[in-house]
């Protein structure tokens, strides 16, 4: 199961995007948008985690949402990795691989956003006792996943 966390009234994931167009291995920060049919990655995430934005493309539809129609860009051929809960030195991780995400434009101020794209994939409960949310893979959903296991040294 995935773990999130309640924080000033969103709900939000911890998580680690892997593609060989990221530079660098930074966590990002992805707010859950049961309202997003699709996964938005923020520009200043983007930069952070050293995006090369020559590698992406135009979407050539616009965004559609609160703000009005937007522009954005895709990311191809991407993985999501949420870390698991685990013990000791052994760390496992669930991988979502999917085709895409979108990366927000220049004029994009919202926060990363984890849309229906993704949130199809799972089932998921909150707990407003303990301020946390629970993502389970639901075994029959569509697209493919991993678990990747690993030692901290």
């Amino acid at each position: 199961m995935c773990i999130g966390y309640y924080s000033e009234g969103w709900y939000i994931v911890n998580t680690f995007l892997l593609s060989p167009n990221i530079q660098l291995m930074e966590p990002v920060r992805f707010i859950i948008d049961t309202a997003s049919e699709t996964t938005i990655l923020s520009p200043s995430d983007a930069i952070r985690i050293g995006l090369d934005f020559r590698s992406l493309v135009r979407n050539p539809n616009p965004t559609i949402g609160v703000g009005g129609r937007t522009h954005t860009l895709i990311l191809n051929n991407v993985g999501i990795a949420f870390p698991l809960i685990t013990r000791g030195r052994r760390k496992r991780a669930h991988i979502e691989h999917l085709d895409k995400i979108e990366v927000g434009n220049h004029n994009w101020t919202l926060p990363s956003l984890l849309g229906h794209d993704v949130l199809n994939r799972f089932n998921f409960h909150t707990s407003q006792k303990h301020g946390t949310i629970g993502l389970t893979r639901i075994k029959t959903a569509p697209g493919d996943y991993s678990i990747f296991c690993y030692t901290l040294s």
